[in-house]
């Protein structure tokens, strides 16, 4: 009878610790690849949290300002540099729509379709 050289039947001992030796690299490549994965996470979130700190001071910064727009010292405050406008001793300002400051002419909105017309008719 032609028996095989290496039978798992007469060595269970040997078959037993091949066995236990592959769970053991299954389990350590498993843990190391979740391992990996868990700090590959944590870093992408830490960067994230750094985004997130940096976009909310620009958020708080963009709000001060829009706060300071929204006041009249700002409207003073952009006559005064961009036009050299200043206001009087005692007296209050007041911007009417197609009144006239030196060169500086507030307009009136003109709707699109008249702006066109205008610009090919006339």
């Amino acid at each position: 009878m032609n028996q095989p050289r290496f039978s798992l039947q007469k060595y269970p001992k040997i078959a037993a610790r091949i066995l236990l030796i592959l769970l053991f690299f299954l389990l350590f490549f498993s843990v190391v690849k979740e391992g990996w994965r868990y700090w590959k996470v944590s870093q992408r979130l830490t960067q994230k949290k750094l985004e997130l700190r940096v976009a909310e001071t620009e958020n708080q910064e963009l709000q001060a300002k829009f706060k300071e727009a929204q006041g009249p010292e700002f409207v003073f405050k952009q006559a005064r540099e961009l036009f050299g406008l200043e206001i009087p001793a005692g007296q209050s300002a007041s911007i009417s729509p197609g009144a006239t400051y030196g060169d500086l002419r507030v307009k009136e909105e003109v709707p699109k379709y008249i702006q066109w017309w205008n610009l090919f008719v006339y």
